[in-house]
């Protein structure tokens, strides 16, 4: 089941079946009466998961204090951990966790994978749990460890060269704490190409925001996303307010060398899914995706930055199926 979900719509703070404990309200001395929907805030300490409780008071006077007489129940907000994936990331990190110091997130997982630059010293610095993996050639399989070695009830995913903007962490907030929220939330990319935003490669969805029971895995296959269970649900890309901004690639060097590295992963996806190459279908593959990055996401408004990116994207394709028939050829 999917739906998208307008953030700043609906009431954040919907009725929630609550199943724990009850609680006698005390009498105070406020000098105004108090709404039948007013939350007591019993602790306050979000970070360590906060426990509020809320009373639905009937008030009365007794000698000029102000007497309530209600029934409590005290609910845990859910909780959120966030995980960020590392390996020599020393450029990026510090701004990647700086994003992520939010009241709403009680916990920082960085999963790091042996680094010989300053990114554990950076994460020493903002007191993140450190969690440690084998150096492997892609992401993808360390990142279902990292989720089980989390503890909060819904999981946000970063790499390190990414941002998460205070609204976002806002507005995934609101959504958790109402009534039926969705069980994963696909999350726009916005990807900082050569150091420019580009048209041609937005909005780049992914689900990174997610139950933590609803999640089955995450397939071990470059650029494959989270296989989640339940409802799903899509932030609106609109104005780039609660998409992630991704510092993709600096320079064309970069570029080359990344393509050279996912595109030989790519032919696992292929062998797996049963693809064949032929020379037809791999030109047709390539001339759509310029097609789609130029012309469809308005690449062409790029300028030059999005011509170049257009090309190397349908280059990317290209290359892609031909290591596959390099893969099944016969010698």
């Amino acid at each position: 089941m999917n739906r998208t979900d307008e953030p700043g719509t609906g009431n954040g703070h919907g009725k929630r079946a609550c199943e724990t404990g009850t609680g006698q309200a005390e009498a105070i001395d406020t000098g105004r009466e108090l709404s039948v929907s007013t939350f007591i805030v019993l602790t306050d300490n979000r970070r360590s998961g906060a426990v509020r409780c809320m009373f639905t008071p009937l008030v009365g006077t007794m000698g000029g204090d102000i007497a309530l007489s209600a029934v409590g129940h005290l609910c845990m907000l859910p909780t959120i951990s966030a995980v960020v994936h590392t390996y020599n990331s020393e450029k990026y990190l510090a701004a990647c966790l700086e994003s992520l110091q939010s009241q709403w997130i009680q916990e920082i997982v960085v999963c790091d994978m042996h680094s010989t630059d300053a990114t554990q010293a950076i994460c020493q610095r903002f007191g993140v749990r450190l969690l440690l993996h084998e150096k492997i050639p892609l992401v993808e399989p360390a990142r279902p460890v990292a989720i089980a070695a989390t503890t909060g009830d819904w999981v946000l995913v970063l790499d390190s060269d990414e941002m998460a903007p205070a609204a976002l962490i806002e507005c995934l907030a609101e959504r958790i704490r109402q009534p039926e929220p969705a069980d994963a939330y696909h999350i726009p990319v916005q990807n900082i190409i050569w150091g420019k935003p580009l048209r041609a490669a937005y909005p780049d969805y992914h689900v990174r925001f997610f139950r933590k029971a609803c999640f089955n895995e995450w397939p071990p296959y470059v650029h494959r996303g989270a296989a989640v269970g339940g409802v799903h649900a899509w932030l609106p890309a609109k104005n780039h307010t609660y998409a992630i901004r991704h510092h993709s690639y600096s320079d064309i060097t970069g570029f080359i060398a990344k393509m050279n590295h996912y595109t030989t992963f790519e032919v696992e996806k292929y062998l797996q899914k049963g693809v064949r190459y032929h020379p037809v279908v791999a030109l047709l593959r390539a001339k759509a995706e310029f097609g789609k990055r130029y012309l469809l996401k308005a690449g062409f408004l790029d300028g030059v930055h999005g011509l170049h990116f257009a090309l190397l994207m349908a280059f990317y394709k290209y290359v892609a199926l031909l290591k596959l028939w390099d893969a099944t050829r016969k010698p």
